[in-house]
């Protein structure tokens, strides 16, 4: 079960034609939408040995696209780079323009991408002036502002009308208000000033600008944004006084203990030699602090920013163990559960350079704050619990991505966000059923001690919420335990009463479904968020079913199954 990304990888890493078109075949017999098929057409396009392969691929992204303004630009840049083919790129784009007249709601940006096409590859005028028209008409946002005097100024050599739009930019940002807290917004000042200095070298207007935003600011947030702006203002980060300016403000603007947190962390994160500051920032915060996550927030500040173990400790626990932070709230008769053992298992097996993998997996942003929660997380054993961004973010990047290379870090990473889901503040990773499908075909990969761990999770999941559940999330936890369970010993008499639960429940989710969820078909139409997740929990199902039947064609329960995960039957 090789996804599209592993199979470019092996084609990539192949030592010979013959391994790589076997490869890149293999990727188009697993490709299922536009992006996937882009990603091909591209590595047929650096391999540069098939020229039909690529115009083959080009095709499916273009039959595969819904509109989206990447998937032409990609087709562009593959037809006119690798295969010199201009007039077929001016056609990809001039669809693409097309595509986007056809959406009901069109984003300037689109229209900017659009354009740099026809600059880049094609050097069209035209149709740049053409596009950036387009993007003004349908611009509505000071964002929208910016990105189009930025791309006139660049695409079009056009700096005066550029110099216009950033000007009608700034008479907007100085009644803007933020959406959430109704207060002054401040971030488009940081956006225009960005525009000012790399697009018209004008440092003193970009100065200017974000002065503007200071005498603007009403909240710590907007002091954090305009702190984090002079930081990244000057790569010899000369800017501490405007720095120091914004944090001060902050702190006179801080009512809670998580705004003092927050300018705590504004200290730690733009000011060298800052320790004070930001101890004196916790100290306020903990005066605050009067529920736990308050005070788990002033705790992990001690802990990573100042390594002060002692007075995190004397806050908030580090964590909970697997088994103290499952919650149980029924029981999977003849099922045991077991929080920790899969988590126990990856644990001992993480490296520090494993760990460092995970912390960097968004492009290295804040490494250092996602390292140190992940490495107190393997060193102890115990897990913060709600989990907070630091390191949540880096979790789930690391699980949805697609390296084969990873398939250590991708479980220990989808297994922590799993056991989130057990605790009793669950609910914070929107994307669980997803999380699940990745989760089990890790485990499938590593190997029976990590199926059995995986088993006592799946049980435990599925006992952490009341009788009364009768959730999406819920019944892809019993589809997960049935599938792990097969794989192990598929002549369970265990799990007669699994396909039974799983085909109850999805009926009973079908009752209030609406008519297009069930077009989209049986019960993956409920995975949320990304379609490469129904697409993982089908092709893993007819896997793990359709090999145990072959094997054994009277395991009819589990026919039954495979029937309804292919769609034969409803």
């Amino acid at each position: 079960m090789t996804t599209v990304s592993e199979w470019l990888e092996k084609a990539e890493s192949a030592s010979s034609r013959s391994e790589t078109a076997a490869a890149l075949a293999a990727a188009e017999g697993v490709a299922d939408d536009g992006y996937e098929w882009a990603d091909i057409a591209s590595a047929y396009a650096d391999w540069g040995e098939d020229e039909a392969a690529v115009r083959r691929c080009v095709v499916k992204v273009l039959d595969h696209t819904e509109g989206e303004v990447w998937s032409f630009r990609r087709v562009a840049e593959v037809l006119s780079e690798a295969l010199e083919d201009d007039a077929g790129a001016r056609d990809a784009l001039d669809r693409g323009a097309h595509a986007l007249t056809q959406k009901e709601e069109e984003e300037a940006l689109d229209w900017c991408v659009l354009a740099e096409g026809y600059r880049e590859l094609l050097d069209d005028d035209e149709a740049v002036s053409r596009c950036l028209a387009e993007a003004r008409e349908r611009g509505q946002t000071l964002g929208d502002l910016c990105r189009l005097a930025e791309a006139r100024a660049i695409l079009l050599g056009d700096k005066s009308s550029a110099l216009e739009l950033l000007r009608e930019a700034e008479a907007g940002a100085e009644t803007a208000k933020d959406e959430w807290s109704g207060k002054n917004e401040v971030h488009c000042w940081w956006t225009i000033a960005n525009v000012y200095k790399d697009v018209f070298d004008d440092e003193a207007k970009a100065r200017v600008s974000l002065q503007a935003g200071f005498a603007r600011v009403e909240d710590v947030d907007g002091c954090t944004t305009l702190a984090n702006a002079w930081e990244s203002f000057s790569e010899e980060r000369t800017e501490v006084d405007e720095v120091r300016r914004c944090l001060t403000r902050g702190e006179a603007l801080a009512e809670t203990a998580e705004d003092w947190v927050q300018v705590a962390e504004g200290y730690y994160d733009f000011l060298e030699g800052a320790d004070g500051d930001i101890r004196r920032c916790l100290a306020r915060a903990g005066s605050l602090a009067d529920a736990r996550q308050a005070r788990r927030l002033v705790a992990d500040g001690y802990r990573h920013w100042l390594g002060d173990d002692a007075m995190a400790d004397s806050l908030a626990e580090p964590g909970l163990s697997p088994e103290a932070l499952a919650s149980r709230g029924r029981e999977l008769k003849g099922w045991r559960r077991d929080p920790g053992a899969l988590f126990e298992w990856l644990r001992a097996r993480m490296t520090s350079e494993a760990v460092e993998t995970i912390a960097a997996a968004d492009y290295g942003q804040d490494i250092d704050k996602h390292r140190a929660p992940l490495v107190a997380i393997v060193q102890s054993g115990l897990i913060p619990h709600p989990l907070e961004w630091y390191p949540l973010e880096v979790l789930q990047l690391t699980h949805w991505g697609e390296s084969s290379k990873s398939l250590l870090e991708k479980a220990f990473s989808a297994t922590l966000l799993a056991l989130g889901e057990a605790g009793p503040e669950w609910g914070h990773h929107s994307s669980v059923e997803t999380t699940l499908a990745i989760l089990l075909k890790c485990c499938l990969a590593l190997g029976p001690e990590a199926m059995d761990g995986l088993v006592g999770l799946l049980v435990t999941l599925g006992e952490a919420r009341s009788e009364e559940d009768e959730s999406e999330s819920h019944v892809f936890v019993v589809l997960g335990l049935l599938l792990a369970s097969v794989a192990r010993d598929p002549k369970d008499e265990r799990l007669v009463a699994l396909v039974e639960e799983i085909v109850a429940l999805e009926a009973r989710l079908a009752e209030d479904a609406f008519e297009p969820e069930l077009e989209r078909g049986w019960l993956f139409r409920y995975v949320i968020m990304l379609d490469s997740g129904r697409k993982l929990w089908k092709t893993l199902a007819q896997r793990v079913l359709g090999e145990a039947v072959k094997v054994d064609p009277t395991l009819v329960h589990l026919a039954r199954l495979l029937a309804l995960v292919e769609g034969e039957v409803r």
